[in-house]
């Protein structure tokens, strides 16, 4: 049984007998121990809602390059005899809370979390209509009865292990030599996708090379060539991986809820260094995101580009790169159908950038030890200055990693650094998080 379809189914009592100067004495005492525990805890505080947030709205970023770092126990500072306390601090860039806006020169990207250089793109309306053809994506509704669709007038059977399922739905991309199949399932509450990459000649399937669970209802789409392609879970809380000459990278930390924005149909392009995400459901709103890999082979960093389409209102588009190798797009809406070129230039590296912090600390008090202890990022070939400072006119660079005495005079804590681009304008450092260890002693 088989049923092809654009349309997926995604299925608290005070005692009040104090009175007087008790009462007061007693009021006063809390207060203080209040403000006291505040001041102290405030960056623990800090830490535990940014690591809450993180969980639960926008995920926990890891490092796409490690860096050097404390171990993250008071015993890696020096105490002074007691009289100072350890904190830590950490700012997965889900907003400016804790930086200078009017500072900060660096691009930042709200849906990606991150920082990056400012991209140079330049949209034209074109007259090649050659994304037209062929279909670019597949997708098909089960009803749980058959497992068996058509691809390209090729019968294709699910695993029987599959067939029992309660499948939500199959998704389908021919490359060069093999099909890319990505079958949805649902057991209870989850959600379980796997990939299998089906040979075009016999069509049989072996064990899944990708397989993974969700909270989430999604669609799962592909791009890329027979060794070297790339699977999006297209859903609230998407996930992505890619797979290059049999090794498997997990992606999914980019493609995370504010990137996804609710979720869509995935379908990816190839190009030289980069990889382009679009939506490519028919009739439904233009999504348009950027993957760059600096030079590596592997997938650097994300970029949201759907706010820089030059088309408003536009729906169901087809992508796919022209001669020149320049992203070529098919769009539609009450304009009628439109085609565009993208001329990727890559990033504005002319110029130096900056990220300045603003205060860390929840209250005047004396830093005499701090490390900016770990970021998460790929430097693209850039140069990074790192510096700390207790009152923004004394800089005292610093290592990554490094423990560093502070010798400044001030009451509060930032951070800061000066981004050199590489060379090589195709490139660019890509910023998700950032970690401070220090030891303070609140003022009286």
């Amino acid at each position: 049984m088989k049923k092809k379809s654009s349309k997926l189914k995604i299925s608290k009592g005070l005692n009040w007998a104090l009175t007087g100067i008790g009462a007061a004495f007693i009021g006063a005492a809390i207060t203080l121990g209040i403000f006291v525990f505040i001041l102290v805890a405030a960056g623990e505080i800090r830490n535990w809602l940014e690591k809450f947030i993180a969980k639960n709205f926008i995920s926990q970023n890891y490092a796409v390059v490690p860096t050097p770092r404390p171990s993250g126990t008071a015993s890696d500072f020096p105490d002074e005899g007691g009289n100072f306390t350890y904190l830590s601090f950490t700012d997965l860039f889900s907003g400016f809370g804790w930086l200078d806006k009017s500072k900060t020169t660096l691009f930042y990207d709200y849906s990606a979390a991150a920082f990056y250089l400012p991209p140079v793109l330049e949209w034209k309306k074109s007259s090649n209509t050659g994304v037209s053809s062929p279909e670019l994506f597949y997708a098909y509704s089960l009803d749980g009865v058959n497992a068996s669709f058509e691809i390209d007038g090729q019968a294709i059977n699910l695993p029987e292990n599959l067939q029992d399922k309660d499948l939500i739905n199959v998704s389908a991309r021919k490359l060069s030599s093999v099909f890319l199949v990505g079958v949805v399932y649902r057991i209870a509450d989850a959600h379980y996708a796997e990939v299998f990459s089906v040979p075009v000649d016999n069509l049989r399937f072996s064990k899944p090379i990708i397989s993974f669970n969700s909270s989430y209802p999604g669609v799962l789409g592909f791009g890329g060539e027979d060794n070297n392609w790339l699977t999006i879970y297209g859903a609230y809380k998407g996930a992505a991986y890619h797979v290059k000459g049999g090794e498997v990278s997990d992606l999914s930390r980019l493609f995370d809820i504010r990137l996804m924005t609710g979720g869509f149909w995935p379908a990816a392009v190839h190009g030289v260094d980069t990889w382009y995400v679009y939506n490519g459901k028919e009739s439904a709103p233009a999504r348009l995101i950027k993957l760059f890999e600096n030079g590596t082979g592997s997938v650097q960093g994300a970029m949201d580009l759907t706010p820089k389409l030059p088309f408003s209102e536009a729906r169901g588009m087809r992508a796919t790169l022209d001669d020149y190798g320049n992203l070529l797009v098919a769009v539609s809406g009450a304009f009628g159908e439109q085609y565009w070129q993208l001329e990727d230039k890559g990033f504005d590296n002319s110029k130096n950038y900056e990220i300045y912090s603003l205060n860390l600390l929840g209250g005047p008090a004396e830093t005499k030890y701090a490390s900016i202890s770990s970021v998460s990022h790929s430097a693209g070939g850039a140069e990074f200055r790192w510096s700390i400072s207790t009152n923004l006119e004394d800089w005292q660079s610093v290592k990554l990693g490094e423990l560093k005495e502070l010798k400044q005079k001030g009451d509060k804590l930032f951070w800061k650094v000066v981004v050199i681009p590489s060379k090589n304008s195709k490139h660019s450092p890509f910023l998700e998080d950032i970690r401070l260890d220090y030891r303070l002693k609140p003022k009286e």
